[in-house]
Formats: C-alpha cells, structure tokens, sequence
C-alpha cells in the first residue's frame, strides 16, 4: 500500500491560518513581509504560489526553505499517512 503525504498537515505547521477544509488557501506570505494574504496553498497537489514576491514550488521547495536539509528527510515521516 502505497503512503500518502498530508499536504494541509505540512503546511499548516509552518503557516498560520490555515483552516482544515481548505483544498486552496490564501494566506499571508513566509517568503517576505506581507501585510495581505497573497501566497496561494493548494493542500490537494501541494503545490504554493505567492502573487507577490514570485515564490513558488511544491512540498519539497517549501521544506527547503523552512528546514535545515539534514531535518526533511525525517520531518516527511510525520505527514505520511
């Protein structure tokens, strides 16, 4: 059987806002300082896009920028499910 990863629970301990039911969330921005919500969360697919400052990417890339690379590897254990 193969695991799947849980996008919302991922994001959702870096990113303040996110509310379970949301498949697609606008939140404020981690890349920069954002006063507006302007990153965009899809927590289907797990991909991000921020319409301000041009970040983007999937769960990895995110992880990456929120992780020392040493962590990742062991953090994605705890989002499969």
């Amino acid at each position: 059987m193969n695991k799947t990863i849980n996008f919302y629970k991922l994001f959702h301990y870096y990113i303040e806002g996110l509310k379970p039911s949301s498949k697609k969330a606008l939140v404020r921005c981690i890349f920069h300082s954002d006063s507006r919500p302007s990153l965009s969360i899809n927590t289907e697919n797990g991909l991000y896009n921020c319409f301000s400052c041009g970040a983007k990417g999937n769960h990895w890339t995110f992880l990456k920028f929120v992780e020392p690379e040493s962590n990742i590897r062991n953090l994605m254990e705890k989002y499969y499910e």
